[in-house]
């Protein structure tokens, strides 16, 4: 499993600038949630079936989300917030992490695997939804275009107060 992470992430880092952080992100909740469903929908799996399609959801989790946590943040934030908006998202996929490997044995050990997996599936879900309504494509663009297309110029916080200029 830990294999197919990497190829994931080292598949993320290729299609990044290739197909753009919209449709990779896209991509890999899709991937991540089907695997989880399949994985939710067979009750009696085989180990061969399991590491099969765990490898498949870490590989998603990996090329989308994984690589994307490192690029998106600093592009989606305007200049007066980018290091702590960046600090915050990757603090909250830590904290995820964790939550996740520490929440998932307990969950299976009270409602079984198959509702522990419907959990995390409708959680990938919930972040395909998001994507799909909220995610801009900031593929080719550079950070001055993107604070720009936020109507934020440098100096300027987001409740319009402006830090750059001399009373």
């Amino acid at each position: 499993m830990s294999v197919l992470g990497l190829l994931g992430a080292i598949v993320g880092l290729n299609l990044v600038e290739r197909i753009g952080r919209r449709p990779l992100i896209i991509t890999s909740f899709t991937g991540l949630s089907i695997a989880l469903i399949i994985l939710a929908l067979n009750p009696h799996p085989t180990m061969a079936f399991l590491v099969i399609l765990f490898s498949l959801a870490v590989l998603f989790a990996n090329m989308g989300g994984g690589i994307l946590n490192f690029v998106y943040p600093t592009e989606l934030f305007p200049t007066s917030i980018r290091a702590s908006a960046s600090g915050l998202a990757t603090g909250v996929s830590r904290i995820g992490s964790i939550l996740g490997i520490l929440v998932f044995p307990n969950l299976v050990a009270a409602w079984g695997n198959s509702k522990a997996l419907w959990f995390f599936a409708v959680i990938s879900m919930a972040g395909l939804i998001v994507s799909v309504l909220l995610a801009p494509e900031t593929k080719g663009k550079n950070l001055e275009e993107l604070n720009n297309e936020l109507n934020v110029s440098p100096g300027t916080t987001l409740k319009g107060e402006n830090h750059g200029e001399m009373a």
